[in-house]
């Protein structure tokens, strides 16, 4: 009996010892995969640069309220504004002339109420 258990035990040890072998690499299936997240990867780059240009304005508006802006206007200018060196001496020539007619006119307009207070 004692050598039957002997013989049994080496018989069992040499079932149980297995060698466990690494898969073989199925090429096909690995590029597949590969293509496959590949894609995927463009999909989602695509889908989140998508919804990026479409809430951009949108949370713009949240975070930088517009404010109310004033318009700034110019006044136009003509050719006419424009004064040059000759237009400002006749100017000058001019002003000098009205003014020594106002000091006339004034002095004819004392000279008559003078007149008319001795009559």
């Amino acid at each position: 009996m004692g050598s039957e258990n002997s013989d049994w035990k080496d018989n069992d040890i040499e079932f149980l010892q297995e060698q466990i072998k690494k898969r073989p690499l199925n090429r096909k299936r690995m590029m597949r995969r590969m293509i496959i997240v590949a894609v995927m990867a463009a999909v989602f780059g695509s889908v989140a640069c998508l919804f990026f240009l479409l809430l951009e304005p949108i949370f713009n508006r949240m975070l930088y309220p517009e404010e109310a802006v004033t318009g700034v206007s110019y006044p136009e200018e003509t050719e006419t504004e424009e004064v040059t060196p000759e237009e400002m001496i006749v100017n000058e020539e001019e002003k000098a002339a009205t003014e020594e007619q106002e000091r006339i006119r004034q002095e004819v307009e004392r000279l008559l109420r003078d007149k008319e207070q001795g009559a």
